[in-house]
């Protein structure tokens, strides 16, 4: 527990670094990475990362497991924000979304069209992983918590997380009981 504790601090706090970095006018892409490694290795009780970048073994196995915990930590962030804008319209929701989304990546996406639609992409996948991780989390808080309303709470979470109206129709609850199934998968993988 401890462990999994510490990981997602650290995939948080370098997600919080890179926003913070890409905020500030004529911070590039590489600076920003750089510094959200050193955050990551910092916050996880390790090694400097200005160590681990000297040794090409260490460098590959940190950047491996940096870019998953990355790519977690900013899914949450944006089922965060998506659930945060819940009562706005799909598009002022998913446009707020999308450029908490891009500021908290350290990848980079061209201002043109290619850009632009490989962005999208990658929002969507990113707002995919984050409404499972917060169905997840919803539905194992609501039981340790001994709560009767679990499914309607976990119904909430993902409804607002993906920007979806919650319904007792058969699309809502199909596409629900689908993220449930693999949100559970994902969680088991994990332990």
């Amino acid at each position: 527990e401890y462990e999994l504790f510490k990981k997602d601090a650290a995939a948080s706090a370098a997600v919080k670094k890179t926003s913070a970095c890409k905020e500030e006018a004529g911070a590039s892409a590489a600076d920003c990475a750089t510094l959200a490694k050193k955050e990551a290795a910092k916050a996880l009780g390790g090694e400097d990362y200005d160590d681990i970048k000297d040794v090409p073994a260490k460098k590959a196995a940190f950047d491996a497991k940096f870019d998953r915990m990355t790519k977690e930590a900013g899914a949450k962030e944006l089922a965060e924000a998506m659930r945060a804008n819940k009562g706005q319209t799909k598009e002022v929701r998913d446009a707020a979304a999308l450029d908490i989304y891009k500021k908290s990546q350290t990848k980079t996406y061209a201002n043109d069209a290619a850009g632009v639609k490989d962005a999208k992409m990658d929002f969507e996948k990113a707002k995919r992983d984050g409404a499972k991780a917060g169905l997840a989390d919803a539905i194992k808080d609501c039981k340790a918590a001994e709560k009767d309303n679990c499914e309607a709470v976990a119904e909430t979470v993902f409804a607002e997380s993906m920007g979806l109206t919650k319904g007792d129709n058969v699309d809502f609850k199909t596409e629900y009981e689908l993220f449930k199934k693999d949100a559970a998968a994902s969680a088991a993988v994990k332990k």
